[in-house]
């Protein structure tokens, strides 16, 4: 929803991740503070992000998946875990 609202692309997608997987977390995002480069989350999801909105920037990925994204200048962050 944060991307479709924000000028990103957020297609359906045939690769429907679905179960506990490692994400890999990229350094500087605050709101991953404290955590390590990757981390175990449930992922529950059939939609992928083709093109980040402008002004944010990918801060996790689950393999070629974009799993989060934040912008700093907005503070806002959006996840496809729980």
């Amino acid at each position: 929803m944060l991307s479709l609202g924000s000028s990103g692309d957020t297609p359906g997608d045939d690769d429907f991740e679905d179960g506990q997987f490692e994400i890999e977390l990229v350094d500087g995002c605050a709101l991953f503070k404290g955590l390590g480069k990757r981390t175990e989350v449930l992922l529950t999801h059939g939609d992928s992000i083709d093109k980040v909105p402008d002004g944010f920037r990918v801060v996790a990925t689950s393999g070629d998946i974009t799993a989060a994204i934040e912008s700093v200048e907005r503070k806002m962050y959006g996840v496809q875990f729980h």
